[in-house]
């Protein structure tokens, strides 16, 4: 963008201090985007930046409550390059670059939403513990069924556009069959993953979908080792998910053939989700001990705690992501701002004679 500060008779002066302030304060403000961690803090209801290399508290990048966040569950970058969060019965949308709330992006017929994610068509997927219009009437007004699944919105406007039910079902107010907890898209045909944990007698699974057209597509081979899965992260070749809140279990995509506890080191006290980080490792956030846990994505070798217990105030950690978003540097602002406030109060006394206070 051109600068119009030559242009402008008053950048002599006063105007010419304050504009050459906040032209440099912006230009050090606007910084590259760089890799980091972005993680649900349940327990205060915010989101946490963390830096990806070095696992350092950076800020919360979406301050507590802000836009009524409340018990925040699946995150992930648009198309547009802002952060969607799921919350309660919403999903919210925050700008990319500085946090900020814009507005509840959606939430037509959405129920206690947790994972999302984006299709490669722009539309967005949101797990849902209710789909609209799958409720019926099974013994007397007060005890319904319904199924869960994944709610399917444009993109751009929010607007719901379809569903794919899973076949979770309530009744009353008990749950009765498997719950829909997390989607992720990926893989070498982009197919849509939804892991649905156990509930009472039934065990969970990870079902396999089109994500153009829906459709059905198998669901993963020998899925005798997917008994309660929850997070989920994909590659090319393998798909790693939670499973019973204790250990992280890796199959693979064409045969099914895994583990189911591929990782359980670490002393994992509530594993909620997993990611892959751009240095090709494992990042599991633990719910029970407050912290990020880093593995091998090969092996599975347990590399410490990423992110400390309660660091920057981390409370109950439920998904992960990794994003490219701004890295805010205030010791650099902070030291400009003290330059142009120098400088602007040097303009003021040659130009107004008065003595500003120190």
């Amino acid at each position: 963008m051109k600068s119009n500060l030559g242009k402008s008779a008053y950048t002599s002066g006063v105007g010419g201090a304050i504009a050459l302030c906040v032209s440099t304060v912006v230009g050090l403000t606007t910084l590259p985007a760089q890799s980091a961690l972005l993680v649900s803090s349940s327990g205060d209801n915010s989101i946490k930046q963390y830096d990806e290399t070095t696992g350092a508290y950076i800020r919360d990048f979406v301050t507590s409550g802000s836009g009524g966040l409340f018990n925040p569950q699946g995150l992930t970058l648009g198309p547009n390059g802002n952060l969607f969060v799921a919350s309660g019965d919403s999903v919210k949308e925050y700008s990319g670059t500085t946090g900020e709330y814009i507005k509840d992006f959606a939430g037509s017929g959405l129920s206690d939403a947790k994972g999302l994610s984006f299709a490669p068509d722009g539309s967005l997927f949101v797990v849902s513990d209710f789909i609209p219009g799958t409720e019926q009437e099974v013994a007397g007004p007060n005890v319904v069924s319904w199924s869960s699944g994944l709610l399917q919105y444009d993109g751009t406007t929010g607007e719901l556009i379809g569903n794919i039910p899973t076949g979770g079902s309530g009744r009353g107010l008990i749950a009765t069959g498997p719950q829909p907890v997390d989607v992720v898209i990926g893989g070498p045909d982009n197919n849509l993953f939804i892991s649905s944990g156990s509930a009472r007698f039934n065990s969970g699974g990870i079902g396999v979908y089109d994500s153009t057209t829906r459709a059905p597509v198998g669901g993963l081979p020998n899925q005798v080792s997917f008994l309660d899965p929850g997070g989920l992260a994909v590659d090319d070749s393998d798909i790693f998910y939670t499973n019973f809140s204790t250990s992280v279990g890796r199959a693979d995509l064409a045969t099914g053939i895994g583990d189911s506890s591929f990782i359980g080191s670490g002393e994992l006290n509530g594993a909620e989700d997993v990611t892959i980080g751009s240095n090709g490792n494992l990042f599991v956030s633990d719910f029970g001990s407050d912290s990020i846990k880093q593995y091998d994505r090969q092996t599975g070798d347990f590399l410490g705690d990423f992110v400390a217990s309660g660091s920057g105030g981390l409370s109950a950690p439920t998904y992960v992501t990794t994003a490219n978003v701004p890295v805010p540097e205030p010791s650099s602002v902070l030291g400009v701002l003290a330059f142009g406030g120098l400088f602007a109060g040097g303009a003021l006394r040659r130009k107004r004679g008065v003595k500003l206070p120190k």
